[in-house]
């Protein structure tokens, strides 16, 4: 370790993967307009997402580049929102602040034993130990949600911090595109708005759509009927699936559905939706934290347990709202649909954002300010 490195705490790198996004973004647009002490600057590994960060108006660099080394050496804090696979060289000694991207009920990191990543995993734990055992401060919601993170990611109890995702807590109006979406598709406003984003099945992600949604013409039938608009909220990899293309070439000009594009951040609209439609993602509980009231659990595939990682929690008691086993259940649900049981959207939020206060930001971010970051030796598992 290079004890002569000098850190500036004010000074503030961000990143979310190759899109503006998450946790780190409504972190970032918190400080930005509550926090002008400190300097934030977003990190991007592509041109593209420098370019969209800078018409925002704010400060991008790029990993690679002569400004982008320079002001990784100086900076205090890189705030991620996962366990991060590469910490470059100019990152020694930094203060790694986790804000995750998501509370759920899958096996995560460490106990993943099986799928494409577990590989990568293994490797990021082997080689990036000392950083992210002394140097990685982890933000957790609720005391269910410290035990699942301390087990699942290894992580100390002097390394956690106690408070509510930023991108379900902050109320400033982030608007970095057209929130109308009832309006672009012509339709009254007091039209309801539903989204479905189901999560990525690991064995089936060809089928998906087939099965999820077999029959177009009759959900929105049932649509119409009940004046809802359906997002469409497809995870990344469903995304260019070609089922999902077909889909959206034959109905992307329907009044009634609206597919999402991902490189627009959802969570901007999230107080727009009256209903959503929800399995196993860990969006279930973001929506749920941000007040909407009425929840369908689409789950027509929950035994096929090849499609899903290891489930840490019973998916029916850690979630609620009305259950939709096939998709004649589903269409039945919007048609009838009413709020879900205030009990049990109580008692699902103290047991996943017990920790969230309208001041989590402000706790996020003064112990990361007062964090210095262990000096432990660890054994080296690699050459």
């Amino acid at each position: 370790m290079n004890d002569m490195i000098v850190r500036e705490k004010n000074l503030w790198i961000f990143n979310a993967g190759s899109s503006f996004a998450g946790n780190p973004k409504w972190l970032f647009e918190y400080i930005v307009r509550h926090r002008q002490e400190i300097t934030p600057v977003w990190m991007c590994y592509e041109s593209s997402t420098q370019q969209y960060i800078s018409k925002l108006g704010y400060r991008a660099e790029l990993y690679l580049s002569e400004s982008g080394k320079t002001v990784m050496q100086r900076a205090g804090v890189y705030v991620v929102e996962m366990c991060k696979e590469i910490f470059q060289p100019e990152l020694e000694v930094i203060t790694v602040l986790n804000v995750w991207h998501g509370v759920g009920c899958k096996s995560i990191e460490r106990k993943v034993n099986s799928g494409f990543l577990r590989e990568r995993i293994a490797k990021k734990y082997i080689q990036n130990n000392d950083m992210l055992r002394n140097n990685q401060l982890f933000l957790v919601t609720s005391e269910l949600m410290e035990e699942h993170f301390k087990e699942q990611c290894g992580i100390d109890d002097d390394k956690v911090i106690r408070a509510g995702y930023p991108r379900c807590v902050v109320q400033d109006e982030i608007a970095s595109f057209d929130h109308d979406i009832l309006a672009q598709k012509h339709l009254d406003s007091d039209c309801r708005i539903a989204v479905y984003a189901p999560t990525y099945r690991d064995s089936n992600g060809n089928n998906f759509m087939k099965e999820a949604l077999p029959d177009m013409e009759r959900l929105i039938q049932t649509l119409e009927r009940n004046k809802i608009l359906l997002i469409l909220k497809m995870h990344p990899l469903v995304e260019k699936d070609s089922q999902y293309l077909a889909l959206k070439e034959t109905y992307g000009s329907s009044p009634y559905i609206y597919f999402w594009d991902n490189r627009n951040d959802i969570y901007e609209i999230f107080y727009k939706i009256d209903i959503a439609i929800v399995d196993y993602s860990s969006i279930f509980y973001d929506l749920l934290a941000r007040g909407v009231k009425t929840f369908i659990r689409y789950f027509y595939d929950i035994d096929r347990k090849e499609n899903f990682r290891d489930f840490v929690f019973d998916l029916r008691e850690m979630t609620c709202g009305r259950e939709a086993v096939n998709f004649d259940d589903l269409l039945q649900a919007l048609s009838e649909c009413s709020e879900t049981d205030q009990e049990e959207l109580e008692r699902v939020n103290q047991l996943f954002w017990s920790y969230s206060r309208e001041d989590s930001c402000e706790t996020i971010i003064d112990r990361a300010l007062e964090f210095v970051p262990d000096t432990r030796e660890f054994p080296k598992l690699y050459s």
